[in-house]
């Protein structure tokens, strides 16, 4: 999170493949009103240890001036069971 929005995927690419080598793929969605980057991307890496990697040196990094904050999304259940409701 926290990119820039003029931030664009091969500038992604780059300073992610030199963080780790398990990069896999990445998705900066857009927001297509404005024509531009909604601020925050998806980065997924071959396995966990590239992931770890990749967190351990992007804390306090920055992409054209802004510090990158790294979150672990977890994989979706996708058997359908389970909720998001409340109790």
């Amino acid at each position: 999170g926290n990119l820039s929005f003029g931030v664009d995927e091969d500038t992604m690419w780059s300073f992610f493949n030199e963080c780790s080598s398990s990069l896999k793929s990445m998705q900066i969605p857009t927001d297509w009103d404005m024509g531009r980057s909604r601020g925050f991307g998806y980065v997924k890496f071959e396995d966990i240890e590239g992931a770890k990697k990749a967190c351990e040196v992007v804390t306090r990094q920055e992409i054209e001036g802004h510090a990158i904050r790294l979150d672990y999304l977890q994989p979706w259940d996708m058997s359908g069971s389970g909720g998001g409701g409340f109790d």
